[in-house]
């Protein structure tokens, strides 16, 4: 025989007895699906030598959120916006980033509290989104008397000097 097919012999040889095994296997799970027995699945593969598993960070467990929407109670909400409230006072002209580093909550949760204090007129808002100011005001303090409207441009003020003169 010539090496061509000697090699060819032994090339053949194996692919039957691999195509037999895998024959065999097949035939075992299909007879231990249809008898109700499920084969534990394969065991993993260790891991190389010098690679590090990956774990959580170490720090404080977070609470497994229920899905659900937690509102806040009305007295909870009050004792929020009294604390805000107390802030504002002690420092005027603060903004939601400012309230929110000195109380240590989340500006999400203090934002109901502003809202109600605005509403009451106890808090006064000055600017629009990120220049938000916030100043104590209303209930509690003394409100100025407000100057009289000037008009605004050249058209107006003439028309205001024709009605002053007649």
């Amino acid at each position: 025989m010539s090496r061509q097919a000697q090699i060819q012999a032994v090339i053949d040889q194996f692919v039957s007895e691999i195509t037999e095994l895998i024959t065999e296997s097949a035939i075992e799970t299909v007879q231990n699906a249809l008898m109700g027995a499920v084969s534990a699945p394969a065991p993993r593969k260790a891991s190389k030598p010098g690679r590090k598993k990956f774990t959580k960070a170490a720090g404080p467990a977070r609470k497994k959120k229920s899905g659900k929407r937690v509102r806040r109670t009305a007295e909870d909400l009050e004792a929020t916006a009294n604390d805000v409230l107390a802030f504002i006072d002690a420092n005027a002209n603060c903004g939601m980033s400012d309230i929110s580093k000195a109380l240590r909550q989340d500006p999400i949760k203090l934002r109901p509290a502003l809202q109600l204090l605005t509403a009451a007129g106890r808090v006064k808002v000055t600017g629009k989104k990120r220049g938000t100011k916030y100043h104590a005001g209303g209930a509690g303090t003394a409100k100025k008397t407000a100057a009289p409207k000037t008009a605004k441009n050249s058209r107006t003020k003439k028309k205001t000097a024709r009605k002053a003169k007649r």
